[in-house]
């Protein structure tokens, strides 16, 4: 017997998104509702770190994150109007993508 464990969510399942500062010394996290809009913050409010560079590809990924953020609730909102649900596949520590993936069901 296999028993296997699939990890998913659907979209009404997201209720907030979490910003995590990337500086080694400091991890402040941030949580924003995700039903409020998204405001992504420029800086760190606890250790200032920049978040947002001005290099083309940081404008650029900013910029995808923002319009990625913006579409859930949106897409939540018209899911009424498509012929299929989404789910969104998430894989556990110990997973590769690969055997995410590979998973039959």
């Amino acid at each position: 017997m296999v028993i296997e464990k699939r990890h998913s969510i659907t979209l009404d399942e997201i209720i907030a998104y979490e910003f995590r500062c990337k500086k080694p010394t400091c991890g402040t996290r941030i949580t924003v509702i995700a039903a409020k809009g998204v405001d992504i913050p420029d800086r760190c409010p606890q250790c200032g770190y920049q978040w947002h560079e001005s290099t083309a590809e940081a404008v650029a990924a900013s910029n995808s994150l923002r319009q990625f953020l913006e579409a859930v609730p949106e897409m939540e909102r018209l899911k009424q109007f498509l012929g299929c649900e989404l789910y969104l596949l998430l894989r556990s520590p110990q997973e590769s993508q690969d055997d995410v993936l590979n998973k039959k069901g």
